[in-house]
């Protein structure tokens, strides 16, 4: 751990408050001294004072684009601490530029903890709905964190919301990515639902397949479903013509051709 430490306690961290107050000096280095050493199941910031320094540092968007990268190499151990120190913040980190990064490794490292549960507990209720965290610039790469390593009960209300508005979701800018991830996650109460809302009308696909977010989201399809590739090619049979015509149109014609399909946010048809 030599160099990750020099790493840590080579970057000064300041930052407001959001009252305004500005944080003791040196406070969040020893937070990232803490986890440098890599503490026993988290028991140097388990500590009320760091507790404390966490909470404050949740407040400076500079102090959380250093605590981001800070926190991908500690133990789940003192992920599950932090995020009990963040506690009624989740929505807030899980939309916030630099607070949904600490949040998608909080729920990465430690996705099963009751503090990290309780977080995307909390990112999923307050503030707004499950559609809306889809949406938003930041909060749709937590819904995929979520997606990925969340509580199957969590991981199944977003795809609940998923499935109540599919064609919104597989066209907007932000939403289609979580749409993508939650294609590939089969084991997920409720994915058949999804795939089965998708391919409901024969005109979805099609026209999903012009557009240039839901493109992406039939070329997912083809490529985690295979199962569901005839169907596929049903819908497109009569437009073909339309399809090759189209840039993104084209591509989902391959795909449909193509033994190997190619991954999710690849190609001409760019997010």
């Amino acid at each position: 751990l030599e160099a990750g430490e020099a790493l840590l306690l080579s970057s000064g961290a300041s930052g407001a408050l959001p009252g305004g107050e500005a944080p003791a000096a040196g406070a969040f280095t020893e937070v990232r001294r803490a986890l440098a050493q890599g503490s026993h199941e988290g028991s140097l910031l388990a500590s009320a004072e760091l507790q404390d320094q966490i909470r404050q540092a949740s407040g400076s968007s500079r102090d959380l684009s250093v605590f981001a990268e800070r926190l991908r190499c500690c133990s789940p151990g003192d992920a599950a601490v932090v995020a009990q120190a963040l506690g009624g913040q989740g929505r807030h980190l899980a939309t916030n530029a630099h607070g949904h990064e600490v949040f998608c490794t909080l729920v990465g490292s430690a996705g099963e903890a009751p503090a990290t549960a309780a977080l995307v507990d909390e990112a999923l209720s307050g503030g707004g709905s499950v559609a809306a965290l889809c949406c938003h610039k930041f909060g749709h790469a937590s819904a995929v964190a979520i997606l990925a390593s969340g509580l199957p009960r969590q991981r199944a209300q977003i795809m609940a919301a998923l499935v109540a508005n599919a064609q919104r979701f597989a066209r907007h800018r932000c939403a289609c990515r979580v749409m993508q991830e939650a294609l590939g996650r089969s084991d997920i109460e409720g994915h058949d639902a999804l795939v089965a809302e998708l391919l409901r009308r024969r005109g979805t696909v099609r026209s999903l397949a012009c557009h240039c977010f839901g493109t992406h989201v039939v070329r997912r399809l083809l490529a985690v479903v295979p199962a569901c590739r005839p169907s596929v090619v049903e819908h497109l049979r009569g437009a073909e013509a339309r399809l090759g015509k189209d840039a993104y149109g084209a591509e989902v014609l391959e795909a449909t051709q193509a033994p190997g399909v190619a991954e999710w946010g690849e190609g001409r048809a760019g997010q």
